[in-house]
């Protein structure tokens, strides 16, 4: 603070002054330069207290006169990607915070989602838990904004306080690539015709998303599901559970009804597949191109209702009937039951992507969990009637709690040890 106030040393006041942090020490140093005679005194400390304070005061006043409509919620800061990303996201913050669990997996984008490692969601920075627990989307969104502007605002003015660096100039010739209008890293953003992502505040599952995979070789599926609907055949489509396709107007699908809901046309495909379903036969192959190939293949041919592709498992795979499935049951995103008839050995399938976070119940004993058909999952269960279940818990989950603790713990001592060493010195 004195370096502050004084901005430079006086002549005489030693290298170590306009560095410590200690006001006494500063002062004292500052007298004795200067023949006892000089004294900083007390009105620059409190000068710059004052000053401080209506600084900070200023700029939580001028954030509250341009942004009062949307602290009071009578106006929401949403547009562009806010609209198709972050309204989302915190949408199904609130409602998994209110419900009591921590946002681990999302049914509605991308056929399923460990929503969680979707950094923008921020599932455990505190702030972003708090805001988004205490209000709803878009309400959370603006003070969110709002907060963390006001908070680098005031964090942006303690720095420049306490670093006072010369000006740099800037070269009158220099501009950022692009231009100063343009977008500074040259790239455009394409957007699909359904905004990615909006689904997930209505509580719609999409089988698009505004994320990326996080096994990137499930782009592969998707991107041939797509160019075999551009034929007309929408076989992979509907294994993923695709009952409804919003396209243009201007595209037509031959074989399938239509309806006109603008500014798209909706058609409806009533051979998707059900939440949950069985098949009597399994092909194993050992790599995931493999898979791909012939799971592309059985879609063409309309075989994927009977056969199913397991990839990893040769000679372990050998279902003999299909399965009766009934009394499906989300009782969560992360939690999945159903209950499960079989006259002998079933596979039974998961229309939810898979992801190396899930375990497979069957009776309470874990039954491995098999990626299937390239996208989804499924499990075997014996002959009998059986409770079927599926849990998310993503093994990153334990090891990040382990981690918290850890950093917790260590973070306690250090602000302890000082509190003790007080305490020994006050005790000589």
């Amino acid at each position: 603070m004195y370096r502050n106030c004084l901005r430079f040393p006086p002549k005489g006041i030693g290298d170590g002054c306009d560095k410590i942090t200690d006001g006494n020490r500063c002062e004292i140093q500052a007298k004795a330069a200067a023949g006892g005679e000089w004294n900083l005194g007390t009105g620059c400390v409190s000068g710059v207290k004052r000053n401080d304070l209506f600084a900070v005061g200023s700029l939580i006043l001028l954030h509250t006169v341009f942004l009062w409509r949307a602290m009071v919620l009578q106006g929401f800061l949403v547009h562009s990607d806010i609209c198709y990303l972050f309204e989302p996201l915190k949408a199904f913050l609130n409602e998994s915070l209110r419900a009591g669990r921590l946002p681990l997996w999302s049914p509605h984008i991308l056929c399923g989602y460990p929503i969680a490692a979707e950094g923008q969601i921020a599932a455990f920075y505190p702030p972003g838990l708090l805001i988004s627990w205490l209000l709803t989307s878009p309400g959370a969104i603006n003070w969110s904004v709002i907060s963390h502007l006001m908070l680098a605002a005031v964090s942006m003015y303690a720095l420049a306080r306490s670093l006072l660096s010369p000006a740099v100039p800037l070269l009158a010739d220099w501009s950022p690539p692009g231009g100063w209008a343009g977008d500074p890293d040259g790239w455009i953003e394409a957007r699909a015709y359904l905004p990615a992502n909006v689904a997930m505040s209505f509580g719609l599952p999409i089988i698009d998303g505004y994320a990326p995979f996080i096994d990137p070789r499930h782009k592969y599926f998707f991107m041939a599901a797509s160019a075999a609907a551009e034929r007309q055949n929408f076989n992979l489509y509907s294994l993923v559970g695709t009952r409804y396709l919003g396209l243009p107007p201007n595209v037509s699908l031959n074989n399938l009804p239509a309806e006109a809901v603008p500014p798209y046309k909706l058609y409806l495909n009533a051979r998707a597949f059900p939440r949950a379903f069985s098949v009597a036969k399994a092909i194993a192959v050992d790599d995931y191109d493999t898979a791909l190939r012939t799971t592309v293949d059985l879609g063409m041919a309309d075989r994927l209702s009977e056969i199913a592709v397991i990839e990893g498992r040769r000679n372990e795979i050998e279902p003999k009937a299909r399965a009766e499935i009934s009394q499906i049951e989300t009782l969560r995103p992360e939690r999945i039951t159903m209950r499960v008839s079989a006259s002998a050995d079933a596979l039974v399938i998961l229309n939810e992507r898979w992801d190396p976070g899930w375990r497979a119940l069957v009776d309470g004993q874990e039954s491995p969990v098999l990626e299937t058909d390239c996208a989804l999952m499924g499990a075997m269960v014996p002959p009998g009637e059986h409770t079927f279940e599926f849990t998310y818990r993503p093994r990153g989950l334990i090891i990040g709690r382990a981690i918290s603790v850890v950093a917790l713990a260590m973070a306690g001592l250090l602000l302890l040890v000082p509190f003790a060493r007080a305490r020994r010195l006050d005790s000589f």
